[in-house]
């Protein structure tokens, strides 16, 4: 439950019941939804009618949001403590650049607070390290999520380098959960319908073993038959499963004809796991197999504290890349086909930009751990949008 403290203080000729709590976009949208709520952008604020019933808002939000009874003061003067023109210039290129209202709403709310804590400096001289270290510590300070790291973070970045200029500014907070790459698991439904999309016995075994049984890499090269008996040994009480698995192992077999091990060469050796690996990623590519990605995708989203907009938007994005690439698998596709699949991006909005690289960098990054570049994980550049001379 969040508590909401409230006091009352005079905005425009007339007394109101102002709202202070950590910023969430969740408890925002709440909010809204009372009626004559009001945002106040000089104060950085959200405020409600004086004659506003609290302990009836209080039933309507049970659980979710407690507002605590009004208490008499004058607005902080800290509040109205910051260099004004700066944030109107702020307010002004968010407007330019076309971004969202809620963009200008969470920006504004973040970096006003930061022009309030450096109200005794000049912020365009602050250095690289002062900047992270604040960052550093607001976070520390406060139990943001992840959403809200992000969005503190993209709000000082906007000033520093889209309005002055500067070079892109990266802080490492070493704050991200650690994704483990959980086993992606198919029930017998899901196994049949995927078998149906593939020919190939030795495609449909390797499948089977390894988004069934979960077998890595390095298992199925090192199976041998006598080890492929033992394991239709210990199915054998599972009816469904032990003749699906029985059926492909014969059909392998009779194909194949393989001597010591389930896959192996002419020589008779066994294929080497990495060659097995790179064989299950072209599979799941070439016969679209897309509840594999879908599974594999969730689980490493399931995994964060990810808002459920931020996951539906991530997962959204990583389908249409996927699509992009007639879904060859994303660990086969090069670092620079991924930088040209962004170009395209280029006329839409910073946000829409935000949610694709966000995505992809998630995925290879976190979930993939795999070392890219910074440069390729970047926003195509685009117009600025200047206002017309009349």
């Amino acid at each position: 439950m969040t508590i909401i403290d409230t006091y009352i203080a005079e905005y425009k000729g007339e007394k109101r019941i102002f709202l202070e709590c950590q910023y969430s976009t969740f408890i925002i949208e709440l909010i809204k939804q009372i009626d004559g709520s009001k945002y106040s952008v000089t104060y950085g604020k959200w405020h409600l009618p004086i004659d506003a019933n609290l302990d009836q808002l209080n039933k309507q939000f049970k659980d979710v949001i407690k507002f605590e009874q009004p208490r008499q003061k004058e607005i902080n003067k800290s509040a109205t403590n910051y260099d004004k023109k700066i944030f109107a210039l702020y307010t002004q290129h968010i407007k330019l650049r076309k971004l969202s209202e809620r963009t200008l709403e969470i920006y504004g709310f973040y970096f006003k607070e930061f022009l309030i804590d450096y109200s005794n400096r000049q912020i365009e001289k602050l250095t690289y390290k002062e900047i992270s270290d604040y960052v550093h510590q607001k976070i520390g300070k406060n139990d943001y999520s992840e959403a809200q790291k992000r969005q503190l973070i993209s709000a000082i970045k906007f000033y520093y380098e889209q309005i002055l200029g500067r070079s892109k500014m990266y802080f490492n907070l070493g704050i991200n959960t650690i994704i483990k790459r959980i086993p992606t698991r198919l029930n017998l439904q899901e196994l049949s319908e995927v078998l149906k999309k593939i020919n190939s016995p030795a495609n449909k075994l390797l499948i089977t073993l390894a988004y069934y049984f979960n077998y890595s890499a390095k298992q199925i090269s090192s199976l041998t038959l006598e080890q492929s008996k033992v394991l239709l040994t210990q199915i054998k009480d599972n009816d469904i499963e032990y003749e699906i698995t029985k059926t492909l192992i014969k059909e392998h077999y009779l194909k194949y004809k393989p001597k010591i091990y389930l896959f192996e060469n002419k020589q008779h050796n066994s294929v080497s796991p990495q060659k097995i690996h790179k064989k299950i990623l072209e599979i799941t590519g070439h016969y679209k197999l897309t509840v594999i990605y879908r599974k594999q995708f969730e689980n490493a989203l399931w995994q964060t504290d990810f808002s459920d907009g931020t996951k539906r938007n991530y997962k959204s994005a990583f389908f249409s890349f996927l699509r992009y690439f007639n879904f060859r698998h994303p660990e086969l596709i090069k670092n620079e086909e991924i930088k040209q699949y962004l170009q395209q991006f280029a006329a839409k909005s910073e946000a829409y930009q935000n949610n694709i690289v966000n995505a992809l960098k998630f995925y290879y990054g976190r979930v993939l751990k795999r070392p890219t570049p910074t440069t390729i994980f970047v926003r195509p550049k685009k117009k600025k949008n200047l206002p017309e001379v009349l």
